[in-house]
C-alpha cells in the first residue's frame, strides 16, 4: 500500500460510522459455540443503541444492556 492509499484508507477508517449495541452469536447445530464450521453460525443484531456523546454513558448503558440479554436469553459470554 503505497502512502497515499495509506492515508485514504486511515481517513476513511477515521470517518466510519460505528453503531453500538448488543449482537447474538449462535451455532444454528447445537445452539451454541461448537465445531461445526463457520457456515453454521448465524449473527444477530438484537438491540442497537441511539448515538451518545459521551463514551462513558454509552458504556455504562452497553453493560446495562448485556446484563439485560444475558438473563433474558441464559447466554453466556464467549
Amino acid at each position: 500500500m503505497k502512502g497515499d492509499e495509506r492515508k485514504a484508507a486511515i481517513a476513511s477508517y477515521k470517518e466510519r460510522d460505528d453503531v453500538a449495541g448488543i449482537y447474538q452469536v449462535r451455532c444454528a447445530a447445537s445452539g451454541e459455540i461448537d465445531d461445526h464450521g463457520a457456515e453454521s453460525f448465524a449473527f444477530a443484531v438484537l438491540e442497537r443503541l441511539a448515538d451518545e456523546e459521551s463514551s462513558f454513558v454509552r458504556d455504562a448503558l452497553l453493560k446495562e444492556r448485556v446484563a439485560h440479554w444475558r438473563s433474558a436469553l441464559g447466554a453466556q459470554a464467549i
